[in-house]
């Protein structure tokens, strides 16, 4: 069962996914288990696989600079 304040606002529920992403980051790379584990609080939360993606994809590309 979701948080009503998280059901109601989607913004805050992206925020959420980006923040999981930047904490899993500052201490080196993005690991699998790191990853997997965002995915499925991304399911949990409803967040489309696109949204996620796109998440996931600002974080990966900030290696390749």
């Amino acid at each position: 069962m979701m948080n009503p304040v998280l059901k109601k606002n989607i913004h805050l529920r992206h925020f959420i996914i980006w923040v999981m992403f930047f904490l899993a980051k500052s201490d080196s790379e993005l690991n699998f288990q790191e990853i997997q584990y965002i995915e499925k609080v991304a399911e949990h939360f409803k967040i489309l696989k696109d949204n996620y993606l796109f998440i996931l994809n600002k974080f990966q590309d900030e290696d390749d600079l």
